[in-house]
């Protein structure tokens, strides 16, 4: 497991989990999607003509929460997705109120963590 320690989930105060704990990964990490791919593609050959077998599930708690760079990214592109500009996001965040107005998305990551 150390050799992918980017993989592991942050807490909020910055301080990754390590190998023992429950859900210690990072969902949005580009190394867990790879092998998560790979797991799921062989499973699906594996099974894919067994009569009884009509899906399966990967997870079943979604969340935790991970304050990695990568998370921060995933969550500035989701944001981008919903086509949100920054004066739209300041506006739906009410960011004005205590004069937290954001200029700039890398900003914007802050209020993730």
């Amino acid at each position: 497991m150390t050799k992918y320690l980017a993989i592991f989930r942050v807490h909020e105060d910055g301080v990754a989990l390590t190998f023992g704990n429950r859900r210690e990964y990072c969902p949005n990490n580009p190394i867990y999607h790879d092998y998560t791919r790979r797991v799921v593609t062989h499973i699906s050959k594996h099974y894919a003509n067994h009569p009884e077998i009509s899906g399966w599930q990967i997870d079943n708690e979604f969340d935790e929460r991970c304050y990695c760079p990568c998370c921060a990214r995933a969550f500035h592109d989701w944001l981008r997705r919903r086509d949100y500009d920054l004066a739209e996001l300041n506006h739906a965040w009410s960011t004005m109120f205590w004069s937290h107005v954001y200029g700039d998305w890398a900003d914007a990551a802050q209020h993730h963590r």
